[in-house]
């Protein structure tokens, strides 16, 4: 990596001897994979966000999102991709844009697919999916593939008309930024908790 601020493209093709099976990521599933919270800052303190940071420490994300990938050749649309470059670019962290640069050495950057019962649907009773989200889905629908993304009350609804299959996750934001140091006490339970055996 050529510095803090750089985040490069990663290869838009990938060769595998036998058809992989393609696991979809969202915008929010990249940022969770990378966040700083999910990758072991749960217990650090910040200046916003930290409500997630304490649901970190109950309920780790990165675990539910490893078992869907496990096995799974990682895709995500041009759209997606080009859209989390330019957020993480904007609020990432050093460590959060290295683990970026990491994470797409395995992910597939695929052309943005357009299905027209994804693109033309509109959510009952509540906010339509965002344009940006349906190309996503319409895409993991093109590789017969779940995509990975967090709950909402209009993801919900379009997955119960069987328009797409999805994979769902808690996130976690980009906050490596709005890190403060430890809590004592936070620290202290951290101790605890790394000499329990498991």
């Amino acid at each position: 990596m050529s510095g803090n601020n750089s985040f490069s493209s990663p290869s838009s093709s990938a060769s595998s001897d036998s058809p992989p099976q393609f696991i979809n990521l969202s915008v929010a599933t990249a940022t969770t994979l990378v966040s700083e919270i999910s990758n072991g800052g749960a217990y650090h303190s910040y200046s916003s966000f930290g409500n997630y940071a304490v649901a970190e420490q109950s309920e780790p994300a990165q675990v539910i999102i490893e078992r869907q990938i496990r096995g799974k050749q990682m895709i995500m649309c041009e759209s997606a991709y080009y859209y989390f470059r330019d957020y993480l670019r904007s609020a990432g962290g050093p460590k959060e844009i290295q683990r970026a640069e990491e994470l797409f050495k395995s992910v597939q950057i695929v052309r943005d697919e357009r299905v027209d019962k994804i693109i033309l649907h509109q959510t009952r009773g509540g906010p339509d999916i965002k344009l940006l989200s349906k190309i996503a889905f319409s895409t993991g629908v093109h590789y017969n593939a779940k995509t990975l993304e967090c709950r909402s009350f209009p993801v919900e609804q379009a997955v119960l008309w069987n328009l797409f299959s999805v994979a769902y996750h808690p996130y976690r934001p980009l906050a490596e930024r709005l890190q403060k140091p430890y809590d004592p006490e936070n620290l202290r339970l951290l101790h605890a908790i790394n000499k329990m055996e498991i």
